[in-house]
């Protein structure tokens, strides 16, 4: 008897032996791969609306004793196939033409939908085949379904900067409504352009906001003709900028007056580290002081900037500035005062160097009930070193609050071979 090789799952078959599947014969090291007999056609074994799986086409030529037997096929495949299901959304997503057209094969069940259901279902489709730019998905859905509204894929593909399907929605379909949001989600995904086709071929509104979009991803060429050709101006995008730390940019607005219209706010640079732009802002006098700043630089590591930020006696700093830094692990940042909540913050995400300095320098400030708490929902090292350290500190009561609920009993590790 001729023995196949096993099988592989569908996806992997498909890759390894190609779309002809009964061209190309299996084997393995101990029986090598022979011709099927000519003379046993395979046999008509029924199948999905897609047709034979891949799968169990390949187990059937491992079992060609059972080709007789095509209920069984039947059955099995039946019970693998899942793709019925499948809506046309998930299809799309899927990027797969075969399941679009296994819907289309089925469509009579789909006339049955509720018509704002089935519309979504399509809108949902052309915005993922537009945003990989799959042109072919796209034409087939507007035949599919011709009178399906595509705004949204329209975004999708301005977004993604798939100019030949709104190139090609342009020329052949009419269901579109041009002029909404597509210039500023091509703006937003930094496609410039899809923007300038956008503006030569469609009819976008006047005020978008689209600067702030280029600001922000520190597209100053875009920034430029959004100012130059669209007259286009904005009183955050200059704050968009100096968080990106785009200094050029920055220059360029203040230039052209775009700063001044309500001032740049220190503390987005401050957060993001950018000292050199933080400077400036104080200097050119565009810059809006606030607590904040220091807090925002505190919190984020940004030792520098709050040295200094703290020389400036315009910017002053609240206790959330130590509170926020002890949470994210930043002890060099201890100069300022902080609440009680610091050393929880630590404890939460389990920054035992600062939790160890508050136990050692500040004591009183830190709250030791809510420490535990968390130690003991979250880490059993921070639990170990709390036990140990307020049983050299004689605190009987919290010690007993501690035992009552801890186990010794480490987190699992691995084993290793000795």
């Amino acid at each position: 008897m001729e023995i196949w090789a096993p099988w592989e799952t569908s996806v992997h078959a498909r890759e390894l032996i190609g779309p002809n599947i009964e061209d190309i014969p299996v084997g393995n090291d101990q029986h090598p791969a022979q011709e099927p007999p000519t003379d046993d056609p395979e046999p008509d074994y029924g199948g999905t609306w897609l047709g034979p799986l891949t799968c169990v086409r390949v187990v059937r030529r491992s079992r060609p004793d059972m080709s007789a037997l095509p209920h069984v096929w039947e059955a099995v495949e039946a019970f693998l196939d899942c793709s019925p299901n499948c809506s046309l959304t998930q299809a799309a997503a899927f990027g797969s033409m075969r399941l679009l057209r296994g819907i289309s094969a089925r469509s009579g069940a789909m006339t049955t939908l509720d018509p704002f259901y089935k519309q979504a279902q399509f809108s949902g489709a052309m915005q993922h085949a537009a945003a990989r730019g799959d042109l072919e998905m796209v034409r087939w859905l507007l035949n599919f379904q011709p009178g399906g509204l595509v705004t949204k894929a329209v975004e999708q593909a301005a977004r993604n900067g798939q100019l030949e399907v709104l190139r090609w929605l342009k020329q052949h379909h009419d269901q579109v409504f041009w002029g909404a949001n597509e210039l500023r989600y091509a703006i937003d995904g930094n496609h410039g352009v899809v923007a300038r086709w956008l503006q030569e071929n469609t009819r976008p509104p006047t005020k978008l906001k689209a600067m702030d979009f280029a600001a922000a991803n520190g597209n100053l060429e875009l920034v430029q003709w959004l100012f130059e050709v669209r007259q286009e101006a904005s009183s955050t995008a200059a704050a968009k900028a100096a968080k990106g730390g785009y200094f050029d940019m920055l220059k360029w607005m203040d230039r052209h007056s775009l700063c001044k219209y309500q001032g740049v706010p220190v503390e987005d640079a401050a957060a993001a580290g950018h000292l050199k732009i933080v400077k400036w802002l104080h200097k050119s006098g565009v810059g809006i002081a606030t607590p904040r700043a220091i807090d925002n630089a505190a919190a984020h590591g940004h030792l520098e900037v709050v040295k200094w930020l703290h020389r400036k006696k315009e910017y002053g700093c609240t206790l959330v500035a130590m509170d926020d830094a002890a949470m994210n692990g930043h002890l060099e940042m201890r100069s300022e005062g902080c609440t009680m909540d610091a050393a929880v913050n630590a404890s939460r995400n389990e920054h035992m160097e600062i939790l160890q300095w508050f136990f050692r320098f500040y004591p009183r400030m830190i709250h030791r009930e809510k420490v535990i708490v968390f130690a003991k929902r979250y880490n059993y090292y921070l639990m170990d070193w709390l036990h140990r350290n307020y049983q050299a500190s004689g605190e009987r009561t919290l010690l007993a609050e501690i035992n009552s609920s801890f186990y010794l009993t480490p987190p699992e590790t691995e084993v290793l071979d000795t």
